[in-house]
């Protein structure tokens, strides 16, 4: 007697049972010993950590010239370039200017190097899982094997913004408050041109990934409602393809709101298998270890409105590893300069302009994106229709 597999019961055989592990990643982590439930706790303890110190990162440490109330009868004084040591401090300030939303340094890690180009050693993929002759024999001499370490060539390209600071009003506003101003403000800037670097042009560009880790769901196999969507196998494939565990996924806000309308995936992963589930639930079932969804916005050049920094359609999943000797799948080679690369200064020209000159604040830095493994990620094109 054949047994008959309703779509219920096969939902109920997908479910996370083991601490919200997935079935098929619980079985692949006890085919390598190791223990799903310790996983699934170590990834939950990791989470607990980074919103820990995430809470603590954007507490300020510092209160701004505008939020301290002056002394009684305390006069505004208006200093001048030469009084003060500026260097330092609109560093410091421009290493301040990163946005919550911005996710480039998790998923593309900043390594600092001495010069704007060279070669770098990272671990092999392979030379760790080779098989070779270990025969010694009583007498013999142990076979001798290539090193681990494979190279990763960079070429860093400068980037940075300039402004102005009109000198005129230094009487209503000191000079130096308002080049720190300008500081923080060109450095959001180059903050946010590198986002758009990283986020559109490697992580959510297809190409960038081997062309065994990314797949372009057509029509009817979208998750949000195409009558052929089938997000399990999807996920599944991609993380079989991927030659590291994943560590991180990365939707925009509309991504996630188009998947968590898939009825597969709410009766395995939502709490009570009816309503919505959350990313990280999502990122779990497969051993993800952090869910990426992202608000951040930005106004195109030449438009007028603003758009999501992330894709409104796809989905990508990486392995990001800040550990400069491991593997990854992006990582930016940034010169050592400034504060962690980045470099500030205020440059002043009393010359034609204006009546008493402008000084110059600029932030710049000099990075190359590279990408180390593209096999350490997988891509999936249109999953919201």
């Amino acid at each position: 007697m054949h047994s008959i597999i309703t779509t219920e019961s096969h939902r109920r055989a997908l479910r996370a049972t083991i601490d919200g592990i997935g079935p098929e990643v619980a079985e692949m982590l006890q085919s390598k010993g190791i223990d799903p439930r310790s996983f699934a706790a170590q990834i939950k303890h990791n989470r607990a950590a980074k919103r820990s110190l995430g809470a603590q990162l954007r507490q300020p440490t510092r209160r701004v010239a505008n939020d301290i109330p002056p002394p009684p009868n305390a006069v505004k004084a208006s200093l001048d370039r030469s009084d003060v040591q500026q260097q330092t401090l609109l560093n410091e300030i421009a290493l301040q200017a990163v946005e919550d939303d911005f996710i480039s340094d998790i998923v593309a890690p900043i390594q600092l190097v001495d010069s704007d180009s060279g070669r770098q050693k990272v671990a092999s993929r392979t030379a760790n899982r080779a098989e070779v002759d270990d025969n010694l024999g009583e007498r013999g001499r142990a076979n001798r094997i290539p090193s681990g370490l494979t190279n990763v060539d960079y070429l860093c390209k400068t980037y940075g913004l300039e402004s102005d600071v009109n000198q005129a009003l230094a009487g209503q506003h000191p000079t130096l408050e308002s080049v720190a101003i300008e500081t923080r403000r060109l450095a959001t800037l180059v903050n946010l041109q590198q986002e758009l670097h990283v986020v559109r042009s490697y992580l959510f560009t297809s190409t960038t990934y081997n062309s065994s880790n990314r797949a372009s769901l057509s029509s009817g196999y979208q998750w949000n409602g195409g009558a052929s969507a089938n997000p399990i196998r999807d996920m599944n494939t991609a993380v079989a393809a991927m030659t590291a565990p994943g560590t991180h996924v990365a939707m925009s806000l509309e991504v996630l709101q188009a998947i968590q309308e898939n009825d597969d995936l709410r009766a395995i992963l939502s709490a009570n298998h009816e309503g919505l589930f959350t990313a990280d639930e999502l990122a779990l079932y497969w051993g993800i270890e952090e869910a990426i969804v992202n608000r951040g916005q930005y106004c195109a050049a030449g438009s007028t409105s603003m758009s999501r920094i992330l894709s409104t359609t796809d989905l990508a999943i990486i392995h990001a590893s800040s550990d400069p000797t491991m593997r990854t799948f992006l990582r930016q080679y940034r010169v050592r300069q400034g504060a962690r690369g980045m470099v500030s200064t205020a440059r002043f020209d009393g010359g034609e302009a204006g009546i008493a000159g402008f000084t110059y604040p600029k932030v710049a830095h000099q990075t190359d994106i590279v990408v180390v493994d593209d096999t350490y990620g997988y891509f999936i094109g249109n999953v919201k229709r």
